[in-house]
């Protein structure tokens, strides 16, 4: 009888670890999506290497702790971070995507550019036609600035959720009422 009762105790002690390592691990998650700064990459750094998150956690994971990391500045680390989600979800526009921005921080346009529009291939991503645009009106391009707006502005769904597009949406309505003036 004391022998079933020790089983008994061990068993509920290591399910009280099991979903405690759970619990933490979800807590870990939302800090690292919902958080900033430091706060946000040490949680982060948790779910990359906790081996209780999913695949899908992982991702986002590094695509996270790589946004984090470029708002730090820190661009070789947000490249890095972007590369393993991309190694690990090869149509994670969202880590292209922070690849570009990253890439054309430190200068190297041609990076930037192939990442910008791999980005663009891989989903509907607001942002990424948006910089497009942006770069291609710069450059004196305005009907394919026009068009790449237009584009941001089609009613499709993405494959990711995207923080802020909103913001994209609005950007690119207002450039094309402007450049149509033209």
């Amino acid at each position: 009888m004391l022998r079933l009762f020790r089983r008994l105790s061990l068993t509920a002690a290591a399910t009280s670890v099991v979903l405690t390592a759970a619990a933490l691990a979800a807590d870990d998650f939302k800090i690292c999506v919902d958080d900033s700064g430091d706060v946000a990459i040490e949680a982060c750094s948790r779910v990359v290497t906790s081996g209780s998150s999913s695949r899908a956690q992982v991702i986002e994971g590094y695509r996270n702790r790589g946004v984090e990391w470029y708002v730090k500045k820190e661009y070789d680390k947000a490249i890095a971070d972007a590369t393993t989600a991309i190694s690990m979800a090869k149509d994670h526009s969202p880590s292209y995507y922070l690849r570009f921005k990253a890439n054309q921080q430190k200068g190297d346009e041609v990076r930037a550019r192939a990442d910008l529009e791999q980005a663009i291939r891989t989903d509907f991503n607001l942002e990424a036609y948006v910089a497009r645009a942006q770069i291609k009106e710069e450059a004196g391009d305005v009907p394919g600035a026009i068009a790449d707006y237009k584009k941001a502005l089609a009613k499709r769904k993405p494959k990711y959720d995207y923080i802020g597009a909103e913001k994209f949406l609005d950007t690119a309505k207002d450039a094309v009422a402007r450049l149509s003036k033209r």
